[in-house]
């Protein structure tokens, strides 16, 4: 992919209504401190504790990605692996999910507000 391809695709992501988007909060930075403790990283790792730490920050608990091995030790993270899950699985997550969004209001617009 090349540089100008990469800016589209984040420029996508970022117009798209569809995808929640949650920001770092003011507790972020304590979170990802904690877990370093824990789990000390190398190199690009980092990314994922932060990306962990933002998620827990939101009071998400839930991943859903191909990159399972580096967010399983991270306690508070519940990995859902898409090659583990078959089609009527993740359709029940995406309910489970779209119904915890309900019963959080609060927590996500703090989240959405924090851009």
């Amino acid at each position: 992919m090349s540089p100008n391809e990469a800016v589209d695709e984040i420029r996508k992501y970022l117009e798209c209504e569809h995808i929640y988007k949650i920001y770092p909060t003011p507790t972020t930075w304590p979170i990802l401190l904690s877990i370093l403790g824990q789990y000390p990283v190398i190199g690009q790792d980092i990314h994922d504790l932060h990306l962990a730490a933002t998620m827990l920050s939101n009071g998400i608990k839930k991943i859903y990605t191909f990159n399972a091995k580096d967010f399983e030790p991270i306690p508070g993270i519940k990995v859902l692996d898409p090659e583990a899950i078959d089609f009527i699985e993740s359709q029940e997550y995406d309910e489970d999910l779209e119904q915890e969004y309900k019963e959080e209001p609060e927590d996500n617009e703090t989240a959405q507000q924090s851009n």
